[in-house]
C-alpha cells in the first residue's frame, strides 16, 4: 500500500499566535483559569501538586506556558484527547478552556492528584473535561484522537504505552526537555516521529515537543 503523506505538524499556523499569546500573558486568561490556580493553592498545601517553593507568579507561568500544546491538536472538532500521567492538569486545563469542542480526559493513578483533578473538574463545570483514576496501561485501545504522555519517564515507554490507545490516524505529543531524552525512539510500530522546539510556537520558550504519528494503515511484515 503506498504510504500516505504525513500529517503537518501544525495543522492551523494560525493556532500558534492564539497559544503564544495565552502562553505569555499577553492576551486575555479566560476566567477559568485563574479558578483554577485558586483551587489549585488550596489544595497545594496538604497535597504537593506542584513545587511549594514556586512564588504564585512561577505557578501561573507554569500554567500558561501549558497553552503552548494547542497548535499541535489537530482541528478537527469532537476529537478526544487523553492527558496521560496529567499530575495537576495544566495541559487539561488549557485544552478544556480553549477547545470546548475537544473531549478531555486526565489520567492520573497517584491518588491526590486524581482526587484534585476530579475536584477541580467538578469546580469548573467545563463539560468536556473529565478525570479518571487509571494506570495508562489499562485505558481501552483505541480511545483517542490524541494522547499527550506527561511524567511517564523515557519518551520510548511512553510510546509503547500509548500507541495502542491512540486510532489509526492519530498522534501521541510528549513535551520534554532535551535532545538527550529521545534516546531509543524509532519509527517502529508504525509511528512517524518528530521534533519541534518549543520556541517556533513562542520565542524564547524552552524545551521540545516529541510528535508522533500513527500511521492510518499498520505497516505490514
Amino acid at each position: 500500500m503506498a504510504s500516505r503523506t504525513p500529517p503537518p505538524l501544525i495543522a492551523d499556523p494560525e493556532r500558534i499566535a492564539f497559544a503564544a499569546s495565552l502562553a505569555s500573558g499577553s492576551s486575555a486568561v479566560p476566567e477559568a483559569v485563574d479558578t483554577y490556580l485558586t483551587h489549585l493553592a488550596v489544595w497545594n498545601q496538604q497535597t504537593n501538586l506542584v513545587s511549594r517553593r514556586l512564588a504564585p507568579e512561577d505557578v501561573r507561568r507554569l500554567t500558561l506556558r501549558a497553552f503552548l500544546i494547542l497548535p499541535l491538536l489537530f482541528p478537527d472538532k469532537g476529537i478526544r484527547v487523553v492527558d496521560a500521567g496529567a499530575g495537576a492538569g495544566m495541559v487539561s486545563l488549557a485544552i478544556a478552556v480553549s477547545r470546548p469542542d475537544v473531549n478531555v480526559l486526565s489520567v492520573e493513578l497517584r491518588k491526590r492528584r486524581a482526587q484534585f483533578l476530579e475536584d477541580v473538574t467538578r469546580q469548573l463545570r467545563l463539560p468536556r473535561w473529565r478525570s479518571r483514576q487509571l494506570n495508562v496501561s489499562k485505558l481501552p485501545q483505541p480511545c483517542c484522537e490524541i494522547a499527550i504522555a506527561q511524567a511517564m519517564g523515557a519518551p520510548v515507554e511512553a510510546l509503547r504505552l500509548l500507541t495502542p490507545a491512540v486510532v489509526p490516524g492519530g498522534r501521541i505529543v510528549i513535551p520534554t526537555g532535551s535532545n538527550a531524552e529521545l534516546n531509543g525512539v524509532t519509527t517502529d510500530g508504525g509511528l512517524l516521529v518528530r521534533l519541534l522546539p518549543a520556541e517556533e510556537i513562542m520565542r524564547g520558550a524552552a524545551g521540545l515537543y516529541i510528535v508522533a504519528d500513527k500511521a492510518v494503515s499498520a505497516p505490514r511484515g
